[in-house]
Formats: structure tokens, C-alpha cells, sequence
């Protein structure tokens, strides 16, 4: 069952970086399983689609860190 993180994530990701997930599986799915999924989930399902700053500063922000 997919989260509404996941979800959002893959519908953003497709936007920004279409294919990543996919590209990220097929580079990496056998080494760690899952990656991707948590790469779209974590990154940006929950990061780049928070509410409040622009996605071009939430981009920004782990490069300023």
C-alpha cells in the first residue's frame, strides 16, 4: 500500500526528473531495494512539496547547507 507521501513524491518527481525512479532501479534496485522508492518519498514527498517556501528554494537549501 503506497502513502500519500510516496504518491505526491512520484507525481512531483515525474514533473521535475521524468524516469528517475525508474533509472534509479534499474542502476541500484538490485544493490539496495527500495532506494528509490525512499528517494521519492523522503525527497520529495516530503521535502520539496512542503507548503510555505518556493521548490526553487527548497532546492537551494541542502546545497546552502
Amino acid at each position: 500500500m503506497m502513502n500519500d507521501t510516496t504518491q505526491t513524491g512520484r507525481e512531483l518527481s515525474e514533473r521535475l526528473n521524468p524516469g528517475m525512479e525508474d533509472a534509479l532501479n534499474a542502476r541500484y534496485g538490485h544493490l539496495l531495494p527500495g532506494m528509490a522508492e525512499g528517494v521519492v518519498d523522503f525527497a520529495y514527498g516530503r521535502q520539496y512539496a512542503r507548503p510555505g517556501l518556493p521548490l526553487r528554494d527548497l532546492y537551494l537549501a541542502p546545497i546552502a547547507a
